[in-house]
């Protein structure tokens, strides 16, 4: 069974909000990102099959690492709540 807050990390317990808008300055970064990827790719195209391995294995560092940081976030707000609470 999963915590809840897995669960609101997920998205499967939000209400409210579903999907969080992007602003331009994530958009502009993107597009940099994908830009470089693909000059790095022309320059090394035997390097294709290796490097779409590490960047998978890099988001999903990522992706645990953001969750672990949700988590760690989640437990002390609940702290701060529990602190505010018991005043």
């Amino acid at each position: 069974m999963k915590s809840v807050i897995d669960e609101l990390y997920n998205g499967d317990r939000s209400t409210a909000i579903r999907a969080s808008k992007f602003g331009a300055e994530y958009k502009k970064i993107f597009d940099r990102v994908c830009k470089l990827e693909s000059k790095l790719l022309e320059k090394i195209p035997q390097f294709d099959a290796l490097f779409k391995e590490y960047q998978n294995a890099e988001i999903d560092l990522a992706s645990l690492a953001y969750h672990y940081e949700f988590e760690k976030g989640f437990k002390a707000g609940a702290q701060m709540m529990l602190e505010v609470i018991a005043k």
